[in-house]
């Protein structure tokens, strides 16, 4: 090839584009670096560390099994396969979470070198370092997914402006960190959405076979199958698909909307028949999320309670009850959090620009589709609401509304770059300068991170590692713990641990004695902030959930435990923050 044409390329051509997305994935390593840095902290989501044990059970070859053991799991395997059962002599299988990131994350267990060691000067463990570049890799996706997106709908500038404002939205990046598997839904979201919109323009235009639309068809019921296996609650947008593909589909409308639905229950039921024959519930204890937070089932009640009749507890939650927690949810979801989804301004743009109309009907086609996605969403998030979103209010799997952000912005961006186009700039430069203005401003809450004061890289109180893998260094691989905090238990001291139960064993009949005489000994009690930090009289003294804050507080003043209880020796040192018992001095 000659020098000039050479030159030429680089400048002009292919090769010019290659220069631009290496600078763009140096620019990303950058950010992301710089960000881990200042901002990293160890796993401060329970979802996480369930995630992350479970991962670990599956690459060490113990099956879909999990060391965080919920009393409802206990309860619902039991009463299913009949009292004989003993789900706690082996591994306990897993009936909460769905399977597809824990199976990706054993994948990367099994291909890297994880070291799960926890060492005495402990900043940061290693595993969770790895998950949050694993993740960042699928952000680094997701942007380019974005792009090509954006480019395909509106032009090059909308598609450039779009992902940066994604690429510097600060909740995205504190997803990047958590162990969640918000952005691998995200990225699966916009790539449902880019197959949507290549189908509706090419029946417009009329140009699709039956063949490549029919496989179209057969992609987007598998990606939405493998989000709905993801988190359980995302396959509820079946439904604004359905009727997308209704009105949009033509003479095709038919055929395409039962190849989704078909694909789509046949990827997901031998997952379920998986847990309908462990324990009678095709989705295990995540259908309960409904009822989880009602007056009946206030925060976490449901999964630490071992129900003798769950159906008949189960039908005292009134449809009022149901109609209350909803009325709550989208409350919430109007007031605070649509107006600020994604953590950007842009949002106000995409409101502003629902009264915008589109030349190109595609367009106008696809923000109903939006919008019928953020109205799903929010019905079920405001439904599926559970303790999860108290402990970690914005940053949790429930939050369903974020994985729109990208397409919000991106519309909110096609609105201001039309008003950029009615104002008569003197130079091409001003223009330049008034949309890099632009996306500093609406990128401020994470330029506004980088110039706060470092934080400690661990998320304490409550979460320690060296001191959980302490703990769970005192019990053998087949012995028993009780704690607040098993998924921690699970995930740093590799230690089966049981939720603690409604009861510390006085009441009648006791959950806490039917694990511990029935089916396994419980070796050791570990409580920690999240329960001996709680109010005195709404939490401590008055609340059901919180027996086992009363139980310390009358051991602390008794310098002793009840009378009865089977675990009756305590380390020194760690009261007031942790109270730990054991059945004998094993430390």
């Amino acid at each position: 090839m000659p020098l000039q044409e050479w030159i030429h390329q680089l400048e002009e051509g292919q090769g010019a584009v290659w220069i631009k997305r290496f600078f763009f994935l140096l620019a990303f390593a950058a950010l992301a670096a710089i960000y881990d840095v200042r901002q990293y902290k160890n796993f401060a989501n329970p979802e996480a560390m369930d995630s992350g044990q479970i991962a670990r059970q599956i690459a060490a070859g113990r099956g879909f099994s999990t060391k965080f053991i919920r009393p409802l799991s206990i309860n619902l395997i039991q009463k299913h396969q009949g009292e004989t059962a003993k789900p706690l002599n082996g591994p306990h299988p897993d009936l909460a979470n769905a399977p597809v990131f824990p199976l990706l994350e054993a994948a990367l267990f099994k291909t890297l070198p994880f070291d799960f060691a926890i060492r005495s000067d402990f900043t940061r463990y290693q595993p969770e370092v790895l998950i949050a570049i694993f993740i960042q890799v699928l952000f680094a996706f997701l942007l380019w997914s974005v792009y090509l997106l954006a480019r395909k709908l509106f032009d090059e500038g909308v598609a450039r402006v779009t992902v940066a404002v994604t690429a510097l939205a600060e909740v995205f990046w504190r997803f990047s960190i958590s162990g969640l598997p918000t952005i691998f839904l995200t990225l699966i979201t916009v790539w449902i959405v880019w197959c949507l919109a290549a189908m509706e323009s090419r029946t417009r235009d009329q140009t699709a076979t039956n063949r490549w639309f029919y496989l179209m068809c057969f992609l987007v019921a598998c990606l939405l199958a493998i989000g709905s296996l993801t988190r359980y609650s995302y396959g509820w947008l079946l439904l604004p698909i359905i009727t997308f593909a209704i009105l949009t589909f033509g003479a095709r409308r038919g055929v395409s909307s039962a190849i989704i639905i078909i694909v789509f229950a046949v990827a997901l039921a031998p997952w379920c028949y998986r847990n309908y024959s462990i324990c009678g519930q095709p989705f295990g204890i995540a259908q309960f999320a409904a009822v989880e937070g009602t007056p009946f089932f206030p925060k976490d009640r449901l999964q630490r309670s071992m129900p003798q009749n769950l159906r008949y507890d189960l039908n005292k939650v009134t449809p009022d009850q149901y109609g209350k927690k909803l009325s709550a949810g989208i409350t919430e979801i109007f007031r605070n959090e649509i107006p600020k989804l994604g953590g950007s301004w842009v949002t106000a743009l995409f409101l502003v620009g629902l009264l915008a109309p589109f030349r190109n009907p595609g367009l106008s086609r696809l923000r109903w589709l939006l919008l019928g996605f953020i109205a799903a969403l929010a019905i079920v998030q405001s439904l599926g609401r559970t303790q999860l979103t108290e402990l970690s209010p914005e940053i949790n799997s429930e939050n369903l509304l974020v994985l729109l952000a990208p397409l919000v912005f991106m519309y909110g961006i096609a609105l201001f770059y039309s008003f950029m186009d009615q104002i008569p700039f003197e130079f091409t430069h001003y223009r330049t300068a008034a949309i890099g203005t632009f996306v500093i401003v609406v990128s401020s809450p994470l330029l506004v991170t980088f110039a706060t004061s470092r934080p400690i890289p661990f998320a304490y109180p409550p979460y320690y590692p060296p001191y959980i893998r302490d703990y769970a260094s005192w019990l053998r691989e087949d012995e028993l713990a009780m704690g607040d905090m098993p998924w921690a238990m699970g995930w740093y001291g590799d230690q089966t641990c049981v939720w603690t139960t409604l009861d510390t064993g006085y009441a009648t009949p006791s959950d806490f004695f039917a694990i511990h005489d029935h089916i396994k000994a419980i070796k050791l009690l570990y409580l920690t902030p999240l329960t001996l930090d709680v109010k005195f009289v709404s939490d401590m003294l008055k609340g059901r959930e919180n027996a086992w804050s009363r139980f310390a507080l009358d051991s602390m003043v008794r310098t002793n435990v009840p009378p009865g209880f089977p675990l009756k020796h305590s380390p020194r040192g760690y009261l007031p923050d942790f109270l730990v018992l054991s059945d004998r001095k094993r430390w």
